[in-house]
């Protein structure tokens, strides 16, 4: 389908903006203050911004079609062998660099980044790999609608989208409280409720697509959700000249992939289908790629170091895709339908 194929595209198109910001901080050591900062970070938010608008729609459909425990079961084998790898990769390079000792230390911080709950325990600025923090996010929306979806079936038999509604003010509650941020837990509570409100509000536009709730309910919920967000602890996320602005843009561009058939046309390219294929590893894999061509440098400048660095970054995406991501899918695939299979005949 033209619309669905076009959240792919887009989901590529956000990957690719996170590795160009990231690349751009790690090979210039700009200033924060320099217009070449600003543009780098916005481009990064617009990627996330995109990355949990696309969950939020996403996670709904496949709820939709999957038990909960099953549907966790299969987000479990969707992101973890993808972000194990990638973090080992970056831990083996550092220990190669001498950035860090294999030692019992080094291990028990690998074992804490790679649950994807490591922030809770320690900041989230020492893990070897932090850009495991979005993720810790998806996790926490994937267990909170897990559990949605599970209290509207048999028996319970909740209506759900009132539950969806009650969420939404629920976060802008939690924003309103959030404990102050004196340790690695109560900052990773305030980072959800800071970007949770985000993936609802992809929620809330499924709903709507699919004419679950009418426009006036999407936009309610929507407000509501926006004045989740005005709580924020963490004010980053509505600094007017970063972070939010680049959301609405992302959150328009959304809209844009289903809504407007012209959009669909523009981004149905095969290099951005690929490019949507290896998303995730990209996402997983490329600070570990530019750190090592930055060790490894030997006097290229900042341009060849970017060029250099995107160019490997997206053919370790593709490897880690064919290597580890495509046969644990195909897998996860074949052992759901065998479980069909198994659950007709009896």
């Amino acid at each position: 389908m033209l619309k669905l194929r076009s959240l792919n595209a887009l989901r590529g198109f956000a990957a690719l903006l996170v590795a160009i910001d990231h690349m751009i901080l790690m090979s210039s050591n700009c200033a924060p203050d320099s217009l070449l900062f600003f543009f780098a970070t916005i481009l990064g938010s617009f990627g996330v911004g995109s990355f949990f608008l696309l969950s939020g729609f996403v996670i709904y459909l496949s709820l939709e079609k999957t038990a909960s425990l099953e549907f966790l079961w299969h987000r479990i084998l969707r992101l973890y062998p993808v972000i194990v790898a990638a973090v080992a990769i970056r831990l083996m390079a550092q220990i190669m660099m001498g950035y860090r000792a294999l030692d019992v230390a080094t291990l028990k911080l690998f074992l804490i980044n790679i649950s994807l709950f490591g922030n809770i325990l320690i900041p989230g600025e020492t893990n070897i790999e932090p850009l495991v923090w979005s993720l810790a996010i998806e996790v926490k929306f994937y267990i909170i609608m897990a559990i949605l979806f599970g209290l509207s079936r048999a028996p319970l038999r909740v209506p759900l989208v009132p539950m969806l509604f009650f969420s939404a003010a629920g976060l802008g509650v939690a924003a309103r409280f959030a404990p102050i941020l004196s340790s690695p837990a109560t900052v990773d509570w305030a980072l959800a409720v800071s970007s949770l409100p985000v993936l609802f509000i992809g929620t809330a536009t499924c709903l709507y697509y699919k004419k679950i709730i009418s426009l006036n309910k999407f936009f309610g919920m929507s407000v509501m959700l926006l004045l989740a967000l005005s709580y924020a602890p963490i004010t980053d996320n509505l600094s007017f000249s970063k972070n939010f602005t680049a959301w609405i843009l992302a959150a328009l561009l959304f809209w844009c992939c289903l809504f407007s058939a012209r959009a669909q046309t523009f981004l149905d390219r095969r290099w951005l289908m690929l490019l949507g294929t290896i998303s995730y590893p990209l996402y997983a894999i490329h600070t570990a790629i530019i750190e090592m061509l930055i060790y490894s440098n030997h006097g290229s400048g900042p341009s060849a170091l970017f060029l250099r660095g995107l160019i490997l970054a997206l053919l370790a995406a593709y490897c880690l895709h064919r290597l580890i991501e495509a046969p644990v899918q195909r897998w996860t695939k074949k052992m759901s339908m065998q479980n069909v299979k198994i659950g007709g005949l009896q």
